[in-house]
């Protein structure tokens, strides 16, 4: 199956399920990642490269590029894409800059961004307590998994609704290499950037509370080669 076939499979036009989306890309192309837009109901998005790929000196498949991001404002200027998105993760995309970050603001529903070991993005952001609009926590304590980390959004911290609240939710993963996401080293720093103005920056700061420290982990068993496909919440809405 193409990657343009998965993202018809998670879609949904009439927004009846929400879509979070897990993605190794080293096995798409530039182009399948643009098509991503073409999901209207994706609400979180983790694109993540196998760390095993970065310790040659070079990736050995696509990663996430200023140029993808770009695409996905302009589509989004142009048509709305991701207009649901709340929260995006990014691990291991060494080409990637702080501008994203401009580009990024124009989401309308884009709550927080996760960046782990991603070049300029990460590198320049060091120091910073704000940049482009956002928020900068270079040692951030969240974890769990991308649908996890989601939910607790939604159920908490969102800064305003997107529709789609009351929608089941399908939870979807393509990890061809079966990598499995492991607590970043110490010198590998998870930075966080909450959208300025955001709920769930006050939240946490107000709270104090400590989250689990970690990146999000998936699940290393797949039912095939390829995918993982749940529907979290729909039996349950069903029955």
């Amino acid at each position: 199956m193409s990657m343009p076939e998965y993202w018809k499979v998670v879609n949904s036009d009439a927004l009846s399920w929400r879509a979070v989306l897990s993605l190794d890309p080293s096995i798409a192309r530039v182009p399948d990642l643009v098509e991503i837009t073409s999901i209207r109901n994706l609400v979180a998005l983790e694109i993540s490269s196998p760390p095993q790929t970065l310790h040659n000196g070079e990736s050995s498949g696509v990663m996430l590029s200023h140029r993808v991001i770009r695409s996905w404002n302009e589509l989004q200027q142009s048509s709305g894409a991701f207009a649901h998105l709340r929260l995006l993760v990014l691990s291991h995309q060494r080409d990637l800059s702080v501008q994203i970050l401009q580009y990024l603001r124009d989401f309308p529903s884009l709550e927080i961004v996760l960046a782990l070991d991603c070049g300029d993005l990460t590198r320049m952001s060091r120091d910073e307590f704000q940049v482009d609009g956002w928020l900068v926590d270079p040692e951030s304590n969240r974890g769990g998994t991308l649908y996890e980390q989601y939910l607790s959004i939604t159920n908490a911290e969102a800064r305003k609704s997107t529709g789609l609240d009351a929608a089941p939710v399908l939870n979807f993963e393509i990890n061809p290499s079966q990598t499995e996401r492991r607590t970043p080293m110490r010198k590998e720093k998870l930075f966080c950037f909450y959208r300025d103005g955001s709920k769930t920056y006050k939240q946490e700061r107000e709270s104090g509370q400590k989250r689990p420290r970690g990146y999000p982990q998936m699940k290393v068993k797949r039912p095939d080669k390829y995918r993982k496909i749940g529907w979290e919440g729909l039996l349950g809405d069903l029955t």
